[in-house]
């Protein structure tokens, strides 16, 4: 699996504290997002951490070989079926299963769910 995100632009799908704190384990193996996505048209163009936010239909304008869209949300199933809607592929979608909310981004649990994502994906053994 570590193959499907080597050399890929990773895009981050919503600006919640999940993606906030999936950006700052990104950070920690130096992987910078190319961007945000996000159906909020208030934020479109705006940055959030010093990364640009754009719509969800930017993703149109990739080729479909150059990109994984990260969604770390509760609304996960929302966000995937939007990008099944826009014809976006299954390969191109990573779930970083987030199935509940933390009390706050020092629980635990949460963070381990994080790290083994990332260890899962971006780390080479």
């Amino acid at each position: 699996m570590i193959k499907k995100f080597l050399n890929k632009k990773i895009i981050i799908f919503g600006t919640s504290v999940e993606g906030m704190f999936t950006l700052d384990i990104l950070k920690n193996y130096n992987i910078t997002p190319l961007c945000y996505i996000d159906n909020h048209k208030q934020k479109i163009n705006t940055m959030y951490n010093n990364i640009i936010i754009k719509p969800v239909d930017y993703l149109y304008e990739l080729k479909n070989d150059e990109y994984i869209v990260l969604i770390p949300s509760l609304y996960y199933d929302a966000m995937y079926n939007q990008l099944m809607d826009m014809k976006i592929p299954k390969n191109n979608i990573a779930n970083i299963e987030i199935y509940y909310k933390p009390l706050s981004l020092f629980d635990i649990p949460y963070k381990i769910k994080f790290y083994f994502f990332m260890h899962k994906y971006f780390i080479k053994k």
